[in-house]
């Protein structure tokens, strides 16, 4: 997954300064013609910078709108910007504001403003079948870029998710899984008892995104494969009803801090794997471990599944 470029520069009047463009990419661009804003923003701005560990961080409060043509949105947002030292006391600041009436989100305020201007969202968001790992992986750095990868994707899909999109909602509800999949993968090597709060939150979230994917199969695959005439309306109907309803359970369940502190915590444990998992284990190979490991999860996909064979026999008499 890849996303545009920016760059930002603090300066006043409105015309454009081209000459700050030398030295990226945007530089080939042709800019003979007349420049016009795709949007503009208008919002005070409180800023200040916090210490923590031997890292400098940069803390912005924002609050006013952005427009686009006629169209224009409220902004409410704090930004934490690490200007100097570690990702994960960054992380780790985070954490200390999880429990207020925020929440994590994957749109910035140019993806915001250029949606705005377009009317429509970046869907093209895709869940890798599987990450190319290094021959010699160690469990600290197969764990660090497996939860990154579907913690990208789970954000990043979001906004175009709560506002409708069936793709992104599938893409968010595929990431999940793979989440739940890893943390389940590496719990053996868990110290006791940690990201047991984790998981059962990223259990809860399967709940809800899988509760509007369910209605999306139906109207999109069921209803059109099974249903036909006049009836097919009514069911058509209630679908969307249903979808409507899950949808805004949706919206509301994603801006429950503790989702916001679960995915600052895989983040934060990203960050610093040794401290997940303690430095001699973070640094064996991964393929150590992994026969083990795969071993336990084949066992028990085959203990859930042991009844499958008996409906299958009773189902060919």
């Amino acid at each position: 997954m890849t996303r545009p470029e920016q760059w930002v520069w603090s300066r006043r009047g409105l015309r454009p300064d081209i000459k700050l463009l030398e030295g990226t990419e945007a530089a080939k661009l042709d800019f003979s013609g007349i420049i016009l804003p795709i949007y503009r923003t208008d919002f005070w701005q409180l800023q200040g910078e916090a210490e923590v560990g031997t890292s400098s961080l940069k803390v912005a409060l924002s609050r006013g709108s952005v427009q686009a043509g006629e169209q224009a949105e409220a902004v409410c947002a704090l930004d934490l910007t690490l200007l100097s030292g570690e990702a994960r006391d960054l992380y780790a600041f985070a954490q200390t504001l999880s429990d207020l009436p925020i929440w994590l989100t994957g749109e910035t305020l140019p993806m915001r403003g250029v949606r705005l201007a377009l009317g429509q969202y970046d869907e093209d968001v895709t869940v890798q079948s599987a990450l190319p790992f290094a021959v010699d992986m160690t469990v600290g750095k197969g764990w660090s870029q497996s939860v990154r990868a579907f913690m990208t994707v789970f954000l990043a899909a979001q906004p175009a998710a709560e506002h409708g999109s069936v793709d992104a909602v599938h893409e968010m509800r595929v990431a999940v899984r793979r989440l739940r999949t890893i943390l389940k993968a590496f719990h053996p090597l868990f110290p006791k008892g940690a990201l047991a709060n984790e998981m059962s939150v990223f259990q809860q979230i399967g709940r809800f995104l899988g509760n509007v994917r369910d209605w999306d199969v139906f109207q999109t695959e069921i209803l059109p494969a099974y249903v036909s005439g006049d009836i097919a309306a009514e069911f058509v109907q209630l679908a969307k009803e249903k979808r409507v309803s899950a949808l805004a359970e949706m919206r509301q369940r994603l801006t429950d801090p503790s989702i916001t502190s679960t995915l600052l915590s895989l983040g934060h444990s990203t960050e610093g794997p040794a401290a997940l998992f303690g430095a001699e284990t973070a640094d064996a190979l991964l393929e150590n471990h992994a026969p083990v490991l795969l071993d336990r999860m084949a066992r028990k996909v085959q203990h859930r599944g042991h009844h499958i064979g008996h409906l299958e026999r009773s189902k060919n008499r």
